[in-house]
């Protein structure tokens, strides 16, 4: 006996030397010699699992069970082993049949929590773990299996205090720790996550658990290099441990390396082929790399062998969403609510199913994306207390922006009923309110503040400072409140800044950030658009040529920037490259904006055919691609019309004949003729315009040495009749909205006095006398993709380019040419004006420069994103499809923290 002791405990060395196959190899030898002895057929289960092959481990187990059905290490064995093949619910089974024989089995406690999380059964894993630590309260890892279901329920402040509380008594205790660290960090406290990890490691340096710990805190700090050399010298160390192996993947797949991942991995898989965390590890890689159909076959394949492993299932949904496949996705909706709703016949099969179903709704964007939507209410209804509080955000808000949130009425009720909520959930929750003109929403707000963590006490403070009374007194709230130093916080700050027109000091801000986060994408992309918005072009160019990480992120917020300047090459190198087909074809509906704009037709067809089969025709069609589907329609009709077709009609002849131009005269053109006015005219339909409004206006109305005008309707009416006579009138009462009566009116007003006309929306922040000094014949700016702006336009009067626009606009108008503002009066119509006038206009030099539009930035910030744009008033928020959030405003003062009770 002594023997066999001798050599489970080598055995053991062994394993904890990750010396896996030497020790299966001893242990086959073992039960050759004894095969009754149980312990060996338990560790042989034990290193099967931990080599990624839990379903051979569970044919062993049951296979001993038969012949010995009460022996408790292996159905304790079993049921681990269940759980990690995906089959949570059996497990579950095998913990019960085990708990109501021997009631105080501890093992089987735990593997019964361990079962119900994986399940996603969570507040009957808090109760059990509750129950489990008042009957062994000095098991701590009771303790620690408690704080981790509190973390999952996305309560990890009470998780970190209960932890704290317990290593008081036992601060040396390393199951504790390793929980602290892990709830710290998903907390945010990475620093404080990396702290604890560092401290257990110098305790136990070979401690797996705070290694994978400290690994993570750096991944969360963004800190990749050093996370990359951690996990090889975990690696080195513990060769035969396959979530490091995962870890690895994970941090080159972060750095833009996912082809060597994806060689790791596969490597990896070759000597542990039913390893569910390298598959898992795998699917996510190949997508990045462009393999996303390959992708898509290993998780079925996966699913095929572990039909109830969540994780290859959203890995399906996701190579779904990457591949555009609207059909596969309508087709998984259908076949999960073709299912029982309920969830009594399989519990862990109803939660798997409702996390795919959110899902796949919320990248659904096909034609029955509705009826789908109002189909599945009662299912994920049902299913709310097993949600995550964004997915209940997202299916409500998307539901209430079509036209029915009431039927999601107990979705969102077991959200705002919940004890803590997700900032960014906070955030939304108060800027729908705001957004709709809800009279409650700060009363909202002061009670959503109870359902964060102190650390995010400040953060939602200052948003809904900056919605109240504007960025400014956000601005000094932060001055003298609390500041914790986070990305998050300084992304808050750098939009604080930009809000009040300090575009300089927000880039010189992020600028640090970089140093200090030089993994971070989010601070690398605001640093990008910042310096673009300031018109800092020489700092844009030496940061997008200097060392950069080589990761997606950066790469995409790479393209974007020299998209946003107009540098085609650039932008086309760099998503050229892009192998994630889902990011790649984002990218490609940028190309191919560039391409119709600037008449590149038969580069634009070729692209379309691609990216029409790669998205939903509905992400095609909407918001900034809507210009797109326009532009498509113009060519289509420009070719119908072969040679005859013109500038003065078509945008793409218009964009083909600006870009030549442009080219041929690098500088802008030729220095202009003809003297702008040093006058300034702004439009807004209401006499009273809103106060950010109002101070926007206020800052060009001081400018020293330039005259102001500022035109309401009435008055823009009266001054059309007095100066061009009633037809001009009739047109601006066609326009549909306020944005179409400033279109027009400018134009109009251009026309006759010269000038300047400048939207309502943007910001003087430089000198503008100095600007008229140095301008002289029309001088318009173009846009990155081709068109012209008219939020700002510098006419001389009667420039032959405006009056042009001037009569086509008023001709659109009386005879309703289009409902698309854009083409009708807006910068299609400028857009075509230019091109018409660089083509046929007057003989002789043209009175007319093009620049960039960027070089504004010296001097003005355009398009201010202010509050009023967030409300339901703002003149193009049908098109954003704000919802009526009544269910909302019913539901949020009674549920709630801080509340009335509920009525009876």
């Amino acid at each position: 006996m002594h023997d066999d002791i001798l050599d489970v405990r080598d055995i053991d060395a062994l394993i904890a030397s990750h010396r896996l196959n030497e020790a299966l190899a001893a242990l086959k030898a073992a039960l050759a010699a004894q095969p009754r002895h149980l312990p060996f057929v338990t560790k042989q289960a034990e290193i099967l699992r931990r080599l990624g092959r839990p379903a051979v481990a569970v044919a062993l187990l049951k296979g001993a069970l038969e012949k010995a059905p009460d022996a408790l290490a292996l159905r304790d064995a079993l049921a681990t082993c269940l759980r990690q093949s995906g089959k949570s619910t059996q497990s579950l089974a095998v913990c019960e049949e085990t708990l109501a024989l021997h009631p105080g089995h501890i093992p089987a406690v735990m593997a019964r929590i361990d079962a119900l999380i994986a399940a996603y059964r969570l507040d009957e894993a808090l109760v059990a773990a509750k129950a489990a630590r008042a009957a062994q309260p000095r098991h701590l890892p009771f303790t620690a299996k408690e704080a981790e279901v509190l973390r999952r329920l996305a309560r990890p402040v009470e998780a970190v205090v209960l932890l704290e509380r317990a290593l008081e008594k036992t601060p040396g205790e390393l199951v504790l720790r390793d929980a602290l660290a892990t709830c710290l960090r998903q907390s945010g406290e990475s620093a404080r996550s990396l702290a604890v990890s560092e401290a257990t490691l110098a305790l136990d340096p070979g401690h797996i658990p705070a290694a994978m710990a400290r690994i993570d805190a750096l991944i969360a700090s963004h800190r990749l290099q050093e996370a990359l050399a951690a996990v090889q010298a975990a690696r080195a160390e513990k060769a035969g441990h396959l979530p490091f192996v995962a870890k690895q993947a994970e941090v080159l797949r972060r750095l833009g390396r996912p082809a060597d991942a994806v060689a790791l991995l596969e490597r990896a898989l070759e000597k542990a082929p039913d390893a569910l965390a390298l598959r898992d590890a795998l699917a996510i890689c190949l997508r990045q790399t462009g393999e996303t159909a390959r992708s898509l076959a290993l998780s079925e394949e996966t699913l095929a062998s572990f039909p109830e492993h969540r994780p290859a299932a959203m890995a399906r949904v996701d190579a779904l969403i990457a591949l555009g496949d609207q059909a596969g996705l309508e087709e998984l909706a259908a076949s999960i609510m073709a299912e029982p709703a309920t969830g009594k016949h399989d519990p862990s099969k109803h939660v798997s199913d409702a996390l795919i179903l959110v899902r796949v709704l919320s990248a659904l964007r096909s034609d029955n994306e509705v009826q789908l939507l109002k189909d599945a209410a009662g299912r994920l209804n049902s299913a709310a207390r097993i949600l995550p509080p964004d997915a209940l955000w997202r299916i409500y808000l998307r539901a209430d922006q079509l036209g029915f949130g009431a039927s999601y009425r107990a979705l969102l009720s077991d959200l705002l009923g919940r004890d803590r909520l997700p900032l960014g959930v906070c955030i939304g929750i108060t800027e729908e309110l705001y957004r709709n003109g809800s009279a409650e929403w700060q009363r909202i707000a002061a009670r959503l503040k109870h359902h964060l963590t102190p650390l995010e006490h400040w953060h939602f403070r200052l948003v809904c400072i900056e919605i109240a009374e504007g960025a400014e007194a956000a601005l000094t709230a932060r001055r003298t409140g609390h500041r914790q130093g986070k990305p998050q916080e300084t992304l808050l700050l750098q939009r604080l800044l930009m809000l009040t027109g300090r575009l300089r000091l927000a880039s010189r801000y992020l600028r640090r950030a970089c140093r200090r986060w030089p993994w971070h994408p989010g601070i690398f992309q605001a640093y990008l658009s910042m310096l673009i918005r300031a018109g800092a072009l020489e700092e844009l160019h030496s940061a997008l040529h200097g060392d950069r990480p080589p990761s997606l992120d950066f790469r995409i917020a790479a393209a974007c920037a020299w998209s946003e300047i107009g540098d085609l090459p650039a932008a086309e190198a760099i998503i050229h490259g892009i192998k994630d087909r889902q990011q790649r074809n984002r990218l490609d509906l940028i190309l191919l904006s560039h391409y119709l704009r600037r008449g590149e037709i038969d580069r634009a067809d070729t692209l379309s055919e691609r990216v029409r089969e790669a998205l939903p025709r509905r992400s095609v069609l909407q918001s900034g691609p809507t210009i797109n589907g326009l532009l498509q329609f113009d060519v289509e009709l420009a070719r119908r019309d072969g040679k005859s077709a013109d500038a003065r009609t078509y945008l793409s002849q218009a964009g083909a004949e600006i870009e030549t131009w442009c080219r041929a005269n690098p500088d802008g053109g030729s220095q202009a003729r003809s003297d702008v006015p040093p006058q300034v005219m702004q439009y807004w339909d209401a006499p009273q315009p809103p106060d950010d409004i109002a101070a926007l206006i206020e800052g060009w109305r001081q400018a020293p040495g330039v005259a102001h005008h500022r035109a309401d309707r009435r008055e823009a009416m009266t001054w059309l009749e007095a100066q061009l006579g009633l037809d001009w009138v009739k047109a601006l009462r066609a326009a549909r909205s306020p944005a179409e009566q400033s279109d027009y009116f400018r134009l109009a007003w251009l026309m006759l006095e010269g000038g300047l006309y400048v939207d309502c929306d943007d910001r003087l922040i430089g000198d503008l006398q100095s600007v008229f000094s140095k301008t002289r014949g029309l001088t318009v700016f173009i846009e990155p993709r081709g068109a012209i702006s008219n939020n700002i336009v510098f006419a001389p009067p009667m420039h032959p380019a405006i009056v042009w626009a001037a009569h086509a606009a008023r001709r659109a108008l009386l005879e309703r040419h289009s409902d698309n503002t854009w083409l009708k009066t807006g910068p299609g119509l400028l857009t075509r004006a230019v091109a018409w006038y660089l083509k046929e206009g007057t003989e002789g030099p043209r009175d007319i420069r093009i620049l960039p539009r960027h070089v504004l930035g010296s001097w003005v910030q355009v398009h201010v994103p202010l509050p009023y744009k967030r409300t339901s008033n703002y003149w193009n928020a049908a098109e954003r499809g704000a919802g009526s959030t009544a269910t909302l405003l019913e539901l949020a003062p009674s549920l709630l923290k801080g509340g009335p009770a509920p009525a009876a």
